[in-house]
């Protein structure tokens, strides 16, 4: 290896990436990121507006100018639309040979139903000019149409400068996004906890296996043990436990199990509170069982040895134990212990 070879190991070029500010993050959730959809009828089907990322959006050969209220966009077209899909008026004209003024008209008698649309929006959209030279605004993002069952009938990239796509972006809130999926086919686990404690992360650091933890319960094995079921920190039901089956005694309101207030005491990073989850299982339900289901409800856990406790701290797993009395005391002795 030689000295320039030693030189370049020793001072790799540090890798850059490009940064967003603040205003692009916003413009981009608006457009791209909550999946909001237009929807307008277009010649006798239904069609569909969305933004898209722009690495999607297929490269253009030519560039419509539009203005919308004050501000001008242009539009990538990877081609001309065909003549047949203007309809029987236009069959067997060459457009990309018409005169500008002439492939305007052809285009805003082909977006006569769009626009009108946008008409009745209040929103005035304008054709302005076709270009084959690329437009001083790179692209920002993409665009597509589907119409009908034609999920591909029209797609091209959007290019603007900062003021007309804030524009766009405060145009395109007004539409609602959509769901990515129904939201009550969610799963969700609940714990169903024996005990929930809190400790210090300088006390959770000392933890380890063989140790006994105790919990704020005063004996074990009573036929009618009362839990807890848990999403997360927060406590969304009781429940009583006869044999082996579970039944909500209690669900609790919107309101119950608010956050302490804050100390206003200085607390030192290994003073922090981890709040322990000491649960027996879990019962796997979707958002939608959840809303349904009320005191009176009943389930069974899967199979498990009948002491075993697993130890979970926002939600995840840090340790298992088997359930102890200690006197009158009860306690979990950590068999199993993940926190380094």
């Amino acid at each position: 290896m030689n000295e320039t070879e030693a030189a370049t190991l020793e001072s790799p070029e540090p890798l850059r990436f490009a940064s967003l500010t603040e205003g692009e993050v916003s413009r981009m959730n608006a457009l791209v990121g909550t999946r909001r959809e237009f929807a307008f009828p277009w010649a006798g089907k239904q069609a569909r507006l969305r933004f898209a990322p722009l690495d999607g959006a297929p490269s253009p050969s030519g560039w419509l100018r539009v203005r919308l209220g004050d501000r001008s966009f242009d539009l990538g077209l990877p081609r001309l639309p065909e003549p047949s899909s203007l309809g029987a008026a236009f069959a067997g004209i060459e457009i990309e040979q018409l005169p500008e003024p002439l492939l305007l008209g052809v285009l805003e008698a082909w977006l006569q139903d769009p626009l009108a649309a946008l008409k009745r929006q209040s929103l005035e959209l304008q054709l302005e000019a076709w270009q084959t030279a690329e437009p001083a605004s790179g692209a920002a993002l993409g665009w597509e149409i589907a119409r009908g069952e034609d999920n591909t009938f029209l797609a091209g990239t959007l290019h603007g400068d900062t003021d007309a796509l804030n524009h766009l972006a405060d145009l395109a809130a007004r539409a609602k996004p959509l769901p990515s999926g129904p939201a009550d086919t969610l799963p969700l686990a609940l714990s169903v906890a024996l005990a929930r404690v809190s400790f210090s992360l300088s006390a959770l650091g000392e933890v380890a296996p063989g140790d006994l933890l105790f919990l704020p319960l005063l004996r074990a094995g009573a036929p009618r043990a009362e839990f807890e079921l848990c999403l997360g920190e927060r406590r969304v039901a009781r429940a009583v436990k006869d044999g082996s089956v579970f039944k909500i005694s209690a669900m609790n309101s919107s309101t119950e199990a608010k956050p302490a207030a804050a100390g206003t005491a200085p607390l030192r990073v290994d003073e922090l509170p981890v709040q322990v989850v000491f649960d027996v299982g879990q019962l796997e339900l979707t958002v939608g069982q959840l809303r349904t289901i009320g005191a009176g409800y009943t389930f069974e856990l899967p199979s498990r040895p009948e002491k075993l406790v697993t130890l979970r701290a926002n939600g995840r797993e840090i340790g298992q134990g088997e359930l102890v009395e200690f006197g009158d005391k009860v306690g979990v002795r950590v068999v199993h212990w993940s926190l380094a």
